[in-house]
């Protein structure tokens, strides 16, 4: 092995490249999130429910976003610009037969 496969600029650009691929399969389990809300929120605006109800063991991929720092926050903001009222909570003390609570409400 060569000096220049043992650097510090090599070590830090090979964590780089890490990052990078992990945000971007991130941001593709986001936008496959997003969608598939904006598609429940049709489905369901019209019966007469006034918001939708999503929990943690409703979807699969709403529980891995939440996971993420700020996944749930990012999660408010996003359908709040777009004229929803939106509530998020994430209770790590309050579990159901053992598992974490997280919902994301969704009111229009």
């Amino acid at each position: 092995m060569n000096e220049k496969e043992f650097s510090a600029e090599y070590i830090r650009e090979l964590r780089a490249s890490e990052l990078q691929k992990e945000k971007e399969e991130f941001d593709i389990k986001y936008d496959k999130l997003i969608n598939k809300i904006k598609n429940l929120i049709l489905k369901n605006s019209s019966e007469d429910k006034k918001y939708l109800l999503i929990t943690n063991d409703d979807c699969s991929e709403f529980n891995k976003i939440i996971k993420n720092k700020n996944g749930g926050e990012n999660l408010v903001n996003y359908f709040n610009s777009l004229g929803f009222k939106t509530e998020f909570t994430h209770t790590r003390e309050r579990r159901i037969n053992g598992k974490e609570i997280a919902e994301l409400k969704i009111k229009w």
